[in-house]
């Protein structure tokens, strides 16, 4: 073989050794790429589960006045929230109005929990004398409620409180009609355990009219209408 021929050869040899490392790198870059774009998507995903996590076990404090009795106004703490609330450090403020009598009414409060949807309401402030501030005198003694502090999460995480009523003079105006309806909720919670009872005496004397209709009934069949 000469020398041209051995020439041609192993120009050939590289030359295919050249596209064959060529296209190794190609694929190479792509399965980097794709290894790339799975471990972004599994990190994706795994930030997902855990935002996810978190949120299930987000506690979230709301807070809103409610009348007691239909003479006063508390404040309703309440956790809306989709998990329980542990280790609760807050402090209550009723904050008086400029040039008022009264000073602020400020309530350190602790609890260990406040289990989602339960719900805690807090007496108004007392006057002068020690009594309960009304629905008519709070607003104009007072102007602002403030709940700040903080609490932890099922996961151990802290989060702070800061929730506010403001306006209670006003507050007091625009739910003057819904004193009424609290007072309702518990005339319909009687009706309704009246119904109750009312259905199960109808069913009874339907059962004991059936009875006395057929008595030749077996005690099967007796036993089937009670």
């Amino acid at each position: 073989m000469d020398a041209t021929a051995a020439d041609w050869i192993t120009a050939g040899f590289i030359a295919v050794l050249a596209i064959f490392t060529l296209a190794l790198a190609v694929v190479t870059g792509r399965y980097v790429e794709q290894t790339r774009l799975m471990v972004d998507e599994m990190r994706a995903t795994r930030e997902e589960s855990r935002l996810a996590r978190e949120l299930s076990v987000l506690p979230k404090l709301a807070i809103d006045m409610e009348t007691i009795a239909g003479m006063f106004m508390g404040l309703k703490l309440t956790n809306v929230g989709q998990g329980p609330a542990l280790e609760l450090q807050l402090t209550i403020t009723f904050e008086p109005v400029e040039g008022g009598s009264l000073p602020p009414d400020v309530r350190p409060w602790r609890a260990k929990v406040l289990a989602r949807d339960e719900w805690l309401r807090f007496v108004p402030p007392r006057d002068q004398q020690g009594e309960l501030l009304d629905v008519p005198f709070l607003g104009q003694a007072y102007r602002t409620i403030t709940v700040k502090g903080r609490m932890h999460d099922a996961l151990g995480h802290e989060h702070e409180v800061d929730e506010r009523v403001d306006d209670l003079a006003g507050l007091h105006e625009m739910t003057s009609g819904a004193m009424v309806l609290v007072e309702k909720d518990h005339v319909r919670d009687e009706l309704r355990e009246l119904r109750k009872s009312f259905d199960k005496a109808v069913k009874r004397l339907f059962r004991a009219r059936r009875k006395a209709q057929e008595p030749e009934e077996s005690e099967f069949e007796q036993e089937k209408w009670w």
